[in-house]
C-alpha cells in the first residue's frame, strides 16, 4: 500500500502520520483511492446546513470540494 504524507488535524493536535499510515494498512484501506473514487460524485453534491457553524472548530481546516453551506454558499 502506497504511503501517505498527510495528517488530519484534530482538536489542534494532529494525529501522527505514522498512526495513521498503521490504521490504513492495518484495515486495507487506500485513503487517496477512496477520495478518488468519491470525486465522480461531486457533481450530485447539494449545499447543506451547518457546515459553516464548524468554521470555528477546525480553523486551521481546508475546504472540501463538493462541501458548501447552505446559507452562506461557502
Amino acid at each position: 500500500m502506497e504511503a501517505h504524507h498527510y495528517c488530519r488535524q484534530i482538536n489542534d493536535d494532529f494525529l501522527q502520520c505514522a498512526l495513521e499510515q498503521h490504521r490504513n494498512e492495518a484495515m486495507d484501506v487506500d485513503r487517496a483511492e477512496k477520495r478518488r473514487a468519491w470525486s465522480d460524485l461531486l457533481e450530485r453534491a447539494h449545499p447543506q446546513d451547518g457546515v459553516a457553524l464548524l468554521d470555528g472548530a477546525f480553523p486551521a481546516g481546508e475546504p472540501v470540494p463538493g462541501v458548501v453551506d447552505r446559507s452562506t454558499g461557502r
